[in-house]
């Protein structure tokens, strides 16, 4: 639970200079699901550089190589975004 914490400051950090549900001007970022907890729809994605993403997103199984996009910051400072399956 920790981790996803940092991660998610981490990435709230290097988005500070956006308001609530503007969408990420940022590249795609790829990675690979290593959670999905389905009661709170929050999918926690493991990136190349060795970060971990939590955000809420679609339904993607644990082990996919996803790409992620139009990640926005939500009203309660959490992180939402689309999950596309880019391999197994």
């Amino acid at each position: 639970m920790r981790r996803h914490k940092i991660a998610c400051a981490t990435f709230v950090a290097a988005a500070a200079a956006l308001t609530a549900q503007t969408a990420v001007a940022a590249p795609a970022t790829t990675g690979v699901v290593v959670d999905y907890r389905e009661q709170s729809t929050t999918a926690t994605v493991a990136t190349p550089g060795g970060g971990l993403l939590a955000l809420h997103a679609n339904r993607v199984r644990e082990g996919s190589r996803v790409r992620v996009t139009s990640v926005r910051q939500l009203g309660n400072g959490t992180l939402a975004g689309r999950l596309t399956v880019v391999g197994k």
